[in-house]
Order: structure tokens, then C-alpha cells, then sequence
């Protein structure tokens, strides 16, 4: 049964899901065209970016467990809620059901979260190395990445009832998994 602390605990790993996709789209804005004396101020954007993904790691049992305690009953109310356009909820349920279903689809991903943090900060900090070395850089999280983010943001979106979380998990899960 997920807890009211359970749903408290959720609520805070998604305000780092969210801040970590603010950062990423300023990263993904300006990293490829940063001249070289905004370096130091893009760096306190990797800065937000290394902190939320800190935070969101480890966190990868807990959501494999809570995810299992959904039902696809959940999911389907939450994607009734979510506002989102019909092409965008089919995508999103096409990669869950490539899954079995959005229950088993997020406990797969679920366990992956700290290897994709842990790999996605390791990325963004060698960028960041590169835009110090005048190197060019694209800026951007990796398609992994924003995919196992998505799944963060559906599970806890669904979870809390956030719709808005939800349907921007969604997003991410279309475009990106």
C-alpha cells in the first residue's frame, strides 16, 4: 500500500525530476552556443543539474516498489487526467505496452535510475570540461536519460495524482524511449 509518506517522499523526488528538466533545457539551450566568458555561469546550471540527479539517485528501489503498487487502472486515470493530445497519450501507452503494460514498464526502468545518473552527470561534467576547454558541446541529456526521467516523473506524477507531472513524464517517454 503506498503510504501518505510514500506519497510525501514522491512529491520531493519530483520537485528534483523537475529541476533537473528546467536545467537541461537552459543547458540544452545554451551549451552549444556559450561564449566563452558565460562558461563559468552555465556552470552553476550543471551545478542544479549534478544536484538533482544526487538527489534522484539511489531513490531507484523505492520507486521500483511504489511503481509495482500501481495499478494499470492508475495509469489510465492518470493519462485521462493528464490534458494531454491523443497522439501523445498512444505514444506514451505504446512504449508501455511494448513493456506489458505501464506497471511492468516502469518497475523495468525503475532499477536503472542510479546507473543513469550516475552516467548522466559523468556526461554533463565532461561537457562542461570541453565548453571550458573551448570545445564545442550539444548540450543535451542523453535520449536514455530523459527516458528513465519520464518514467520518474509518470510514476510519481500518477502516485501524487500531479496530472501536470504526469503528462510532462508522458512527453518525455514519447520523444524519447
Amino acid at each position: 500500500m503506498i503510504t501518505l509518506a510514500d506519497r510525501t517522499h514522491v512529491s520531493v523526488l519530483l520537485g528534483h525530476a523537475q529541476q533537473l528538466l528546467v536545467a537541461d533545457t537552459v543547458w540544452t539551450a545554451h551549451a552549444p552556443r556559450v561564449r566563452p566568458h558565460e562558461v563559468d555561469t552555465l556552470r552553476m546550471t550543471v551545478g542544479h543539474m549534478t544536484v538533482a540527479m544526487g538527489a534522484l539517485r539511489g531513490e531507484g528501489p523505492f520507486l521500483t516498489r511504489v511503481a509495482g503498487e500501481l495499478t494499470e487502472d492508475d495509469f489510465r486515470r492518470a493519462l485521462d487526467q493528464s490534458g494531454l493530445h491523443d497522439d501523445v497519450k498512444a505514444a506514451a501507452s505504446a512504449v508501455a505496452r511494448r513493456s506489458g503494460g505501464w506497471v511492468p514498464a516502469a518497475e523495468t526502468r525503475m532499477p536503472h535510475l542510479d546507473e543513469v545518473m550516475a552516467n548522466e552527470r559523468a556526461g554533463v561534467e565532461h561537457e562542461l570540461q570541453a565548453l571550458r576547454a573551448n570545445q564545442p558541446s550539444d548540450g543535451d541529456m542523453t535520449k536514455l536519460g530523459k527516458c528513465i526521467l519520464g518514467w520518474v516523473m509518470v510514476v510519481g506524477g500518477a502516485i501524487t495524482e500531479a496530472w501536470p507531472v504526469f503528462a510532462a513524464g508522458c512527453l518525455l517517454i514519447a520523444n524519447n524511449c
